[in-house]
């Protein structure tokens, strides 16, 4: 029995988006202009990625995992009420208007806001790596290793993964393995 751990880098070699490419401003764009009728391209998209580069220029996260860790935690206090002012100065130049909105019916004000972003940030870094894994079977020949190493593993292998895209369930899914 053989135990396989892998980070998030193990589709890096397909091309994989890697932490500091995820919600990046040329990513987001390029996903945008793909999806221009969905809602990935709306003023929500749009605000959530002006207030990612934001964060990052405010020293407030360094990547978009840290940014989903600071989205998480918000709720346990003040200490990200840096974030809530940001979000709430982009989504005002945006027009979403109800983020955040001082009538709130229960929680804090901010919550409206808090919700969307919690909602929509990680169904853009989810969109970013089902985009890329979409477009890197178009190469078959670069998922010939991870086929390989797939058919390579016995029943009795553990694989535990950290990987944040789906290449790991994908190429087990290509060579008919659980």
């Amino acid at each position: 029995m053989k135990v396989w751990i892998l980070g998030a880098g193990f589709s890096a070699a397909l091309g994989g988006p890697l932490l500091p490419d995820l919600l990046a401003p040329a990513p987001l764009a390029a996903l945008r202009a793909k999806h221009s009728r969905s809602w990935m391209a709306d003023t929500g998209s749009l605000a959530v990625g002006e207030l990612y580069s934001s964060g990052i220029n405010s020293n407030l996260w360094s990547d978009a995992e840290a940014f989903l860790a600071c989205l998480t935690s918000i709720e346990s206090g003040d200490e990200h009420a840096n974030l809530m002012v940001l979000w709430t100065t982009v989504a005002k130049r945006y027009g979403l208007h109800s983020v955040p909105y001082p009538e709130a019916e229960s929680g804090p004000p901010w919550q409206f806001g808090y919700d969307f972003l919690r909602a929509r940030v990680p169904a853009l870094v989810a969109a970013q790596c089902m985009e890329f894994v979409q477009a890197s079977r178009a190469k078959v020949e670069t998922w010939l290793p991870y086929e390989r190493w797939a058919r390579s593993l016995g029943p009795e292998d553990v694989v535990i993964s950290f990987n944040y895209d789906q290449v790991v369930e994908t190429v087990f899914s290509q060579v008919g393995r659980p």
